[in-house]
């Protein structure tokens, strides 16, 4: 999984945790299936920007991804 992306997923999964929200509600708020969002928070699948985006906005938050940082990152590994 790309480290950014997992990152951002890791975090969701810890928002979602502190702010009690089910699996089966966010991810219906996202229009995903449970399993699906159960796989992006361990880490299992790379969700899409758009899936991160619909999941950040149902616990009340945006996601902002520095491209430039993540460019650098990557063409130094």
């Amino acid at each position: 999984m790309n480290a950014t992306c997992q990152s951002i997923a890791f975090a969701l999964r810890d928002l979602r945790q502190e702010k009690k929200a089910s699996l089966d509600v966010v991810a219906q708020l996202c229009e995903i299936d449970k399993s699906t969002l159960s796989k992006y928070e361990r880490g299992v699948m790379n969700p899409k920007l758009d899936t991160l985006e619909k999941w950040a906005n149902a616990l009340g938050r945006t996601v902002t991804v520095n491209l430039h940082q993540a460019l650098v990152e990557t063409s130094s590994a």
